[in-house]
């Protein structure tokens, strides 16, 4: 009993029309020639004999019917120009511009408690931090202190008034004695904004101070621990609102020609936004640092790395001759990558360069036509007839 190979049976559906069955070898050889003058058949690629000179390769393709398509269970897709070369770069979720804020150590001293944990959720004024400084209650009676004069200034200033309007002291002593209360109450203002500003609420029934938070968010860092000594201005803990995130890239060189307002999307998370700034690395490495705002952030979590797709050129216009087709479109001829594309009546095997894509789709550059169509399914039986016909 004779076989006849998978590419062979192929080969004969092309040649001898829908109603042809697989044949021995010797019968299909027999049936070629024929073949070529019915109505409708399907000739291969032939091949020169070996003694024959060798001509420039023409493209190969094949006269493909409605019937043998659907024989064959061939499909097609469409080829759409792209309007931006999608990149693909990594990026790292970091919180929105401007609404991060930090709990910074105003005053030396040591951590006694941390009262809050790892991505906690906090109200603004919610105590954080509980600590003991020499200079935080040294700074509490300078206040005390600063408020003291004023008061004596002020009262001093309410007897030089009213022994003035007696006529008893001279205007000079009351001019003097209306600068010390001004200069008194400057001190005290002085001393309460720098307590103020310090986000400290003070001890409570002679219990330590805390440091609050600024605004409302979650934590997302803390970098103190109990019992830990921390100089004046020493970051202990981050807030971040975590509903707002941006993404923050660094694209090596050479960089595409990234523009602000390019599009950017995060398949695995759906979630997608644009291009809002960019700005080159000062260290000499030529990396271009990409920041990426979100109109839909998805499943992204905040500090994760992912995966990004930007379309660089996307805000400026159209990139020549750069085509989006289905993924399943693309295939390796010879160890490059090609599609079959539809055209008057035959399929032809057509070279491209695949720039970019994913699992749906393809950006290739190739030999397009603006509304052609492209195989996506029966590939293997048409790359099949081409292997027969070698």
């Amino acid at each position: 009993m004779i076989f006849l190979s998978a590419t062979r049976c192929v080969s004969a559906v092309l040649v001898l029309g829908t109603g042809a069955a697989c044949a021995a070898p010797a019968a299909y050889a027999a049936s070629r020639p024929a073949a070529s003058s019915q109505a409708g058949a399907l000739p291969l690629p032939a091949t020169a004999p070996a003694s024959a000179p060798v001509a420039q390769a023409a493209p190969l393709s094949i006269p493909l019917s409605t019937q043998q398509a659907s024989a064959l269970g061939v499909g097609y897709g469409a080829v759409q120009p792209v309007s931006a070369l999608p990149v693909g770069v990594t990026a790292r979720v970091v919180p929105a511009y401007g609404t991060q804020s930090v709990v910074a150590a105003a005053y030396p001293g040591v951590a006694s408690k941390i009262l809050v944990t790892l991505g906690a959720r906090v109200r603004a004024g919610e105590p954080l931090v509980r600590f003991e400084s020499a200079e935080y209650f040294e700074a509490q009676r300078a206040l005390a202190e600063a408020g003291s004069q004023a008061s004596v200034a002020a009262d001093a200033l309410r007897r030089d008034t009213a022994l003035y309007d007696e006529g008893i002291i001279p205007a000079a002593r009351l001019r003097a004695a209306e600068a010390r209360a001004r200069e008194a109450r400057a001190a005290a203002s002085a001393r309460a904004s720098a307590l103020a500003s310090a986000g400290i609420r003070a001890a409570q029934g002679g219990g330590a101070p805390v440091m609050v938070a600024p605004a409302g968010g979650t934590v997302v860092a803390i970098a103190a621990v109990a019992g830990q000594r921390f100089a004046a201005g020493e970051v202990l803990v981050r807030i971040a609102q975590s509903d707002r995130m941006e993404l923050e890239a660094a694209v090596p060189a050479p960089a595409p020609a990234f523009r602000i307002g390019d599009k950017a999307r995060v398949p695995a998370y759906g979630a997608h936004g644009m291009v809002l700034g960019m700005a080159p690395s000062m260290d000499g490495t030529g990396v271009l640092r990409l920041r990426i705002g979100l109109d839909t952030a998805g499943t992204l979590q905040m500090g994760a790395q992912v995966p990004v797709q930007v379309e660089a050129g996307g805000a400026a216009g159209p990139v020549p001759a750069a085509w989006r087709v289905p993924a399943r479109a693309v295939f390796q001829w010879r160890n490059k990558p090609a599609v079959f594309v539809a055209r008057k009546g035959a399929v032809m095997l057509l070279p491209v360069t695949r720039l970019a894509g994913d699992d749906d789709s393809v950006v290739v550059q190739g030999a397009f036509q603006q509304g052609e169509r492209v195989v996506t399914a029966g590939v293997a039986a048409l790359k099949g007839a081409l292997l027969g016909g070698e």
